[in-house]
């Protein structure tokens, strides 16, 4: 998961373009209290962070049912969920967003990582002294 980027938060894709709309095109379209309000809610998304799964169903042509449910979730209370549905490849566009968004493996778990190392390091450094 990654930290929501508030600069990004807003965007607005039509024909396949996407815009992402700044502060002052935000001030434009919004009143003061309005405009008052949202910086609030991206004050307050600070913590929030963000994941975009992409799963690919194969779905037979004729008229169907499709349903999506959160089964189990530790350690995290969804705010929002967003389900695009599509046919044919991801954009590329959108799969660089997805990919800048999740990152890699090593990225996302850099501190455990990190930490890990770290007490490898001490634990060496430990056992020479004790053999010296």
């Amino acid at each position: 998961m990654a930290p929501l980027d508030p600069d990004q938060m807003v965007s607005i894709t039509m024909s396949g373009a996407t815009r992402i709309l700044t502060q002052d095109d935000l001030k434009e379209l919004m009143s003061e209290e309005d405009f008052a309000a949202f910086e609030e809610s991206v004050a307050a998304s600070k913590p929030l962070r963000q994941l975009i799964n992409v799963n690919r169903y194969s779905v037979p042509g004729e008229e169907t049912f499709f349903s999506v449910s959160a089964l189990t979730v530790e350690n995290i209370r969804p705010i929002s969920l967003e389900l695009v549905i599509g046919q044919g490849p991801i954009p590329p566009g959108v799969q660089q967003y997805i990919d800048r968004t999740n990152r890699s493996w090593f990225y996302r778990y850099r501190y455990t990582l990190l930490g890990f190392a770290s007490v490898l390091v001490v634990a060496g450094w430990g056992f020479r002294r004790m053999a010296a």
